[in-house]
Order: C-alpha cells, then structure tokens, then sequence
C-alpha cells in the first residue's frame, strides 16, 4: 500500500511538473499588463492530489482582504513600478522587518511549493538595507513577537548598503541570497550568504520546493541556489501561512533601495506520505 501510495505521488508529480509549466505561462505571460483576479484564489487541477493558491495584488483591497499586515508604516500596495501593474512593498523601514501573512493557509501534509516574482531595486549605495522574501509560517496564523513572525522555511534576497552596520563590512555592497528552514529534529538549519549581485535590479523568481519526503531546495530562475540534506520538519507540512516581507523604503533620504513581489504562488498536495 506504501509502495503504490508513492508511485501515486510520483505520478501526481509529473502532472504538476507539466500542469503547472503551461499554467505559469499562461498565468505570466500577460502580468506587466494586466492581472487576473483581485483576490487570492484556490483552485482545484484535474487531479484531486493537487491544489494551487495564488495572489497577484490585483487592487489594494487584495492586501486588505487577503492577508494580515504587520509594521508601522504598514506594508503598502503599489499601482505600477518597473514595467509591472499591482505590486505588493513590504515597506519595512531597515532595520526594522515588516511582514504580510496569509488570512488562508497551505498545505495538506504532502509536499509543496512557494514561489514569487520578486524585485531588490538599488537606489541608495549609502543606504542600509532592502530585501524582499518568501516564507511559511512555523505555525498557524501567526502573531508578532519581539518584531518579527517565526517562520518554518524561508528564502530571502537582500541587498547590503554601506550603513548596514550591523553586517560585516565586507559583506556589504553586495547582494546576497540567504535561506534557513525547521529540520526534521527541530532546529534551524541555515545556509550561508550567497552572493547575488547579478540577480538584483531586476525582476526574478524565487521558489521553495519541498517534495512529499520533506527534501529541501531553493530556486531562482530554476537555477538550483541550495538543495541542504536534513530533511524539513513534519510539522511544516500542513496548515501553515505564506509570509511576505522582510525591508524596503524606510527613511527615502538614506534607503539602500525597494523591494517589490509582483505575484506568489503555492502548489501542494492533498495526500501525505506515511513514513
């Protein structure tokens, strides 16, 4: 019974891999246009092992209606900027972290992916810090505490001004990639920072992939950016939230830049693997 629930899996897999390219595309294609929908969306494919959830802030009843926003100034919804229409900016005033999470959770046990097109726009060398990101909540609805949302995975690009003091010097100047996740014994597991300079000023994709037997790997533009052995934890599976975040605007007269996500997605499956 194992044995043909993986092969089912393995199965479903494939169908996504061929669903989801095609719908991506066709979802995509027409983004810097026009969007499709004003609000979040589930949506069952032909196969009842798949489910699909996405958010392309159509409208700024989009931020209000669909999530829950954290920070002060709050995260903010922006009308057009870099050749995109609806833009979600986590406004988060550096070093301060602004966050917006998901009022519907995924997940169902099985594997799952989260994916968003995102942008780090360097205006200010001299500035501090923007970074926009990807996350999973660690656990249901999450609240702020001590400034930030605790989060199970997540993947972020960030760029480092020379007033990001609390940074090495040698670090900063520089774009970098950094992503950290809850192992299968309940501690975090990080990778280092990984230099992105060729990935900002410019729109890009980042996804957290996590197959039904809990492995790990982080894209961007599918180029395989971290694929780390301990395996996610169990708990990170079902009913959790996406998190948007981290920094952005701040102060206009010192920022280093802005951060943008123009759409997120998630695809999870129905059936859990039993172990």
């Amino acid at each position: 019974m194992k044995t043909i629930r993986l092969l089912l899996l393995i199965l479903a897999t494939v169908c996504v891999a061929c669903i989801g390219c095609s719908k991506f595309e066709d979802e995509t294609a027409g983004l810097s246009q026009q969007k499709s929908s004003p609000a979040a969306t589930v949506q069952d494919y032909d196969s009842p092992l798949i489910r699909n959830w996405d958010e392309n802030f159509t409208t700024p009843f989009a931020l209000t209606n669909n999530w829950t926003l954290y920070g002060n100034p709050q995260p903010t919804w922006v009308q057009a900027a870099y050749g995109k229409q609806g833009l979600f900016d986590n406004n988060g005033p550096a070093p301060v972290l602004n966050y917006a999470v998901s009022n519907m959770p995924i997940g169902a046990g099985g594997g799952y992916s989260v994916e968003s097109e995102v942008m780090v726009q360097i205006l200010n060398t001299k500035g501090s810090f923007a970074c926009p990101g990807i996350a999973v909540s660690k656990v249901a609805n999450p609240l702020l505490y001590n400034g930030e949302i605790a989060t199970g995975i997540s993947m972020r690009i960030l760029y480092l001004g020379e007033n990001a003091i609390w940074f090495p010097a040698k670090s900063r100047g520089h774009t970098w990639f950094f992503m950290d996740y809850l192992n299968e014994d309940g501690l975090t597991t990080s990778s280092s920072y990984l230099l992105a300079d060729t990935y900002s000023n410019k729109w890009i994709r980042l996804k957290i992939a996590i197959s039904p037997l809990r492995n790990v790997k982080f894209y961007c533009n599918d180029n395989l950016i971290w694929a780390p052995f301990p395996r996610l934890n169990q708990s990170m599976l079902s009913s959790k939230n996406i998190v948007l975040g981290y920094s952005s605007a701040g102060d206009p007269s010192t920022r280093a830049g802005v951060a943008y996500h123009n759409w997120v997605k998630a695809t999870y499956f129905m059936v859990p693997v039993h172990e």
